[in-house]
């Protein structure tokens, strides 16, 4: 395989990625305010609204920190996440509005909403004042995001070279 192909190959790769994790984090971020509502109206603690704040607000922030401090301080690890490669495929790139520094701000921030509903399934299960399906809630949002994120990746794993091949870009 020559080299333009393998690099073809990255950067479809990075795009699949990347709009898998907008796709899962939208999701979860829909189940989290539904979830909100519901534990609001019955006067539970409201943790799915804090990690909806969290999951959404963090990666603008992230993003203006890395790329300031990036150019402050000329830091070789900051000005590589910061700097995008020119792609092959910038079509492709402009559509999905693809940046490295973006990935990698929705990337940390999706970690973190990952931990922070495990942390809250942690907490029902050692609580007692929560009874029933609720219970389950936060492992329910935490898998079905995960399962939603891996298959959106092997979608667009498939879809965006065919989209590529046949000049849908």
């Amino acid at each position: 395989m020559n080299e333009n192909a393998i690099t073809m190959k990255k950067e479809i790769r990075a795009v699949a990625n990347y709009k898998a994790i907008l796709i899962s984090k939208n999701y979860i971020t829909i189940l989290l305010g539904i979830i909100a509502l519901y534990l609001g109206i019955y006067k539970y603690i409201m943790s799915p609204l804090y990690i909806l704040i969290v999951m959404n607000a963090l990666p603008p922030i992230l993003t203006f920190a890395l790329k300031d401090y990036a150019e402050k301080y000329k830091l070789q690890a900051l000005t590589n996440i910061t700097e995008d490669k020119p792609f092959r495929l910038s079509n492709l790139k402009r559509k999905y509005r693809y940046s490295r520094v973006k990935y990698v701000a929705n990337s940390i921030s999706y970690l973190l909403a990952l931990f922070l509903i495990s942390l809250w399934q942690y907490k029902y299960n050692n609580s007692e004042d929560i009874q029933g399906i609720l219970i389950n809630v936060p492992v329910l949002i935490l898998a079905s995001g995960l399962a939603l994120r891996f298959l959106t990746i092997i979608f667009f794993q498939i879809k965006l070279p065919y989209d590529v091949s046949h000049n849908k870009v």
